[in-house]
């Protein structure tokens, strides 16, 4: 019996933050759908053999998980037997294996006289591939020679304050943190500063605003914030907490009811990770709650390759017709959880849940008549199927109806579907 699958409910943060940003883009696509397109791009890896994957997406595999695919053939070794993992096998676990994560890898690596050499996966940025099935465009955080305060944090401050949403990899030390880099994906929406904000360098007092979807305190505003999920930190302070030597329970710290302990990123002072990659216990704690990487001084150390980012900087150039649309939601959850059974079978749980869509469409042309178009999908070939051009054609070819907007320059309309669901709304020139 292969019990590996016990644990398969949890990983979603980097589909969530994927959701979260899409909505400011005009598209609504549950997290199990976003991880299903990066599921879809490693079974179309794999190769000609239905019961021999690839080595070139065995190597992938390898720069992906950190983990080799196993002398038994199989991912990590969950397969429960020897010899080659078979394609079916391989699909229908694709939700528990294939996490959407922020890195783009090297491109290079070292053989066994341990000269950099090309690898065979030169092109294998996967987040990249869901993105593009999403229809989005974006910009990454390259340079793993980098450093986080003057090189990361002001490439992310220059996106945030344009409008960017910055997606990137935090450690979560609330819980105890076991990565050098991070352990949790979130989405930075947010930027303050007493400075004026064109100006990208960093500074200590500024302070951002993040989803994290729920991780700490059950996803409730500690400080009792009206909006879920939502903190504000500031990325330097004089409150940092001693060591104890050991983690923080998860959940837990010295006094739960101070909103500096809640709030605070305390980029300023540095606690090292022992040779275990544990928070070491001298020192005082990097973070409160989230702590960026170290970098670049951990560089090549311990594991460590740096932080991982990229911003999405609005929808793909094939959809250049379109018009920016925002979608806002009633829930900012979704029930329930995947299950073992779910999990195996590949597809995401059926939901009864119903969200109702607020989409919101500003800076019209009063003296222009537009065309909302909405569409659906229940799976990813449907997602990867709707139109990137040409809509009103699309459209009238295939009996749809538009919403029409005329004499406005802000419409807001509400459409409800089931959670699980994928939502498109896609607005351009009724004359096009």
């Amino acid at each position: 019996m292969d019990n590996s699958w016990q644990s398969s409910a949890s990983g979603y943060c980097g589909e969530t933050s994927l959701l979260s940003a899409g909505l400011l883009y005009g598209q609504y696509v549950p997290m199990y759908m976003v991880r299903q397109l990066l599921a879809d791009y490693f079974v179309q890896l794999w190769g000609s053999d239905p019961k021999n994957a690839s080595q070139a997406l065995q190597t992938m595999w390898n720069n992906y998980f950190g983990n080799a695919w196993s002398v038994d053939g199989s991912p990590q070794g969950d397969y429960p037997g020897s010899g080659n993992v078979p394609l079916h096998w391989f699909r229908a676990r694709a939700q528990y294996y294939c996490q959407v994560l922020p890195q783009i890898w090297r491109k290079y690596e070292h053989n066994k006289e341990h000269k950099r050499v090309l690898a065979d996966n030169a092109a294998f940025e996967p987040i990249n591939a869901v993105l593009q099935d999403l229809r989005l465009a974006y910009e990454h955080f390259y340079g793993q020679a980098q450093n986080t305060k003057a090189n990361f944090i002001p490439w992310m401050k220059r996106h945030v304050v344009s409008g960017h949403p910055v997606v990137l990899g935090v450690q979560d030390f609330l819980a105890g943190s076991n990565d050098p880099d991070f352990d949790h994906i979130v989405v930075v929406i947010g930027w303050g500063s007493n400075k004026p904000l064109s100006n990208p360098k960093y500074f200590p007092e500024d302070e951002i605003v993040l989803i994290d979807h729920g991780l700490v305190v059950g996803g409730q505003q500690p400080h009792g914030g009206a909006i879920p999920y939502y903190f504000r930190f500031s990325m330097e302070t004089n409150n940092s907490v001693k060591a104890t030597g050991g983690w923080l329970a998860d959940g837990g710290c010295p006094d739960p009811t101070n909103p500096a302990w809640n709030f605070i990123m305390d980029l300023g002072p540095y606690r090292n990770l022992t040779s275990a990659m544990k928070p070491a216990a001298k020192g005082i704690y990097t973070s409160n709650t989230y702590q960026l990487a170290k970098s670049p001084t951990q560089l090549g150390k311990k594991g460590s390759s740096g932080n991982a980012g990229f911003a999405i900087t609005g929808l793909d150039k094939s959809l250049s017709e379109c018009i920016p649309v925002r979608i806002d939601t009633d829930l900012y959850y979704q029930v329930p959880c995947i299950t073992t059974k779910e999990a195996t079978s590949g597809k995401q749980p059926k939901t009864k849940q119903i969200i109702t869509h607020t989409i919101t469409i500003k800076d019209l042309n009063p003296d222009t008549t537009y065309n909302l178009w909405l569409f659906t999908a229940d799976d990813t070939t449907a997602l990867r199927a709707i139109p990137t051009s040409d809509f009103n054609a699309y459209g009238k070819a295939n009996g749809l109806t538009p919403v029409t907007i005329s004499n406005e320059s802000t419409f807001s309309y509400k459409v409800q579907h089931n959670a699980g669901k994928a939502v498109v709304a896609r607005c351009v020139s009724a004359s096009r």
